[in-house]
């Protein structure tokens, strides 16, 4: 009996032990992250880094348990050369390389490239954090190539959560909000119970963006609010700045603009550190008074991001920039500037393999070449356009390339011809149930009739355009085709 009560005393001893050593263990993994955390993100000064919280939370426990102190040490100061050599020389190159990506996007995408190509190491992880590491380069086409070779049957619910945020990423780039909100609510559900709480923020933040697009604004504000609070609490900075500017355009979206400015003034006063974020919410005011007509200001705003980004040789930003000012200009009505800019824009999009920007901004070359009289120079510009429609994964709406050419056989007075390519629009429209879009076409097939003399089917076809403009509320647009339809009636 004696025997018995001094082994469960002894049980009970080294259970109480085991249950203390893990308590600190898991506090000093905790003060580890959070020093590496902060020294990671204001070292970099840069957005293009990416942080997992769980490998990063990994690799420290490892250093840890090793008793690896210089490694430990210099990462907790953000620099990750010593901990990377440590876990390569440890057989953790996975780990060593996810650690690359903390410093160098680029970098770690090149390592990634030739890790997933091996066949003697499991890539499913790899493919997962490549894919998230293509887009945050905004390179869609190969992000979308990781995902096409992964299941949602991933038994880590890390990884499995990861899967589900690169879903709903593609769902809503397909333009299907309501699937990219069950996935993205998915992932946000999976990154909680992991403790990853830096993909949890930017889980709800891309949530905002899904509602903002669906213009359901109070519960895009509720996702932005919640996903600052994340970063509030583990001191991200840069993406509390990020936030702020993404909540301005929210107000701007509802014509808020003095809410608007006050969040820009929050997010650039955040983002002081931090050039490139900087240099996207300078952009974000440069939008606002672009709404707002106050054209001087808007180039004003536009030029100062387009310094920041030259100065950090930040390709990306140039490009979106450019595209911006030619925005401006368009709305100017000075068109010889925005064929300038856009053909300055379109080369730097196409080497980033970003073809949904350059088929953009190709198509408002092409309309700027057609509001200047330049109906060849356009049409060259679309036809290339619609060349490449199916070699290069886009979410550019096709339909727009064919609604121009339309316009531009309707000013040659080739009806014919117009009213197929208004019909070519139509399908992509309805295919993708874009209800402004169907409208628009509508409207340009009925002017083709009016023009032809069959006043009576433009009627009714124009009939057709109102009910869906209105059908999407779209009531600047349903002015415009009632006043046509008044102009009808008089004839």
């Amino acid at each position: 009996m004696k025997y018995f009560v001094l082994c469960l005393f002894i049980l009970v001893f080294l259970g109480v032990g085991k249950l203390c050593f893990n308590a600190f263990l898991n506090l000093k993994i905790a003060h580890f992250f959070k020093l590496t955390f902060k020294a990671l993100n204001k070292r970099n000064k840069s957005s293009d880094i990416y942080i997992s919280t769980v490998y990063l939370k990994q690799i420290i426990t490892k250093l840890l348990k090793n008793r690896a102190k210089k490694e430990l040490s210099s990462l907790a100061c953000g620099r990750i050369s010593l901990a990377k050599k440590w876990l390569m020389k440890h057989n953790f190159e996975f780990l060593s390389l996810s650690l690359t990506a903390t410093k160098d996007i680029n970098k770690a995408i090149e390592e990634f490239e030739k890790f997933v190509r091996r066949e003697d190491v499991d890539i499913k992880p790899a493919l997962l954090f490549l894919g998230c590491l293509y887009l945050q380069k905004n390179n869609k086409q190969k992000a979308k190539l990781c995902f096409d070779n992964l299941t949602e049957k991933q038994k880590n619910k890390y990884l499995k959560a990861q899967f589900y945020f690169l879903k709903a990423f593609f769902d809503a780039d397909e333009g299907d909000l309501y699937s990219a909100s069950l996935s993205i609510n998915t992932a946000v559900k999976l990154f909680h119970k992991q403790m990853a709480f830096f993909e949890e923020a930017n889980a709800y933040l891309f949530m905002g963006i899904i509602y903002k697009t669906a213009l359901i604004y109070d519960i895009a504000q509720m996702m932005f609010s919640t996903a600052l609070d994340i970063f509030k609490k583990i001191n991200a900075t840069k993406h509390m700045a990020y936030i702020y500017g993404n909540l301005g355009t929210l107000m701007c979206l509802q014509k808020r603009f003095d809410e608007a400015l006050d969040y820009f003034e929050k997010a650039l006063d955040t983002a002081q550190d931090y050039p490139i974020i900087k240099a996207e919410i300078l952009n974000q005011k440069a939008l606002l008074f672009l709404i707002t007509q106050d054209y001087g200001k808007a180039i004003e705003f536009a030029e100062l991001a387009l310094q920041i980004h030259q100065k950090m040789e930040n390709s990306l930003g140039i490009a979106f920039c450019k595209e911006n000012m030619a925005q401006i200009y368009f709305a100017e009505k000075n068109f010889d500037k925005t064929i300038a800019l856009t053909e300055e824009s379109c080369p730097l999009y196409w080497d980033l393999q970003n073809y949904s920007a350059y088929f953009e901004n190709m198509h408002l070359c092409a309309l700027a070449q057609f509001m200047s009289d330049n109906f060849e120079v356009s049409e060259e510009k679309l036809r290339k356009i619609l060349d490449m429609q199916y070699k290069y994964f886009s979410n550019f709406h096709f339909a727009n390339a064919y609604n121009l050419l339309g316009l531009i056989y309707l000013k040659k007075n080739d009806h014919r011809r117009a009213l197929g390519l208004f019909q070519q629009s139509l399908d992509l429209e309805q295919k993708n149930n874009r209800l402004s879009g169907i409208a628009t076409d509508y409207m340009n097939m009925s002017l083709v009739e009016w023009k032809r003399g069959d006043i009576l089917q433009a009627k009714k076809t124009l009939q057709t355009a109102l009910e869906y403009a209105k059908a999407n509320q779209d009531e600047e647009l349903s002015a415009l085709i009632e006043k046509q339809l008044e102009s009808f009636s008089d004839i």
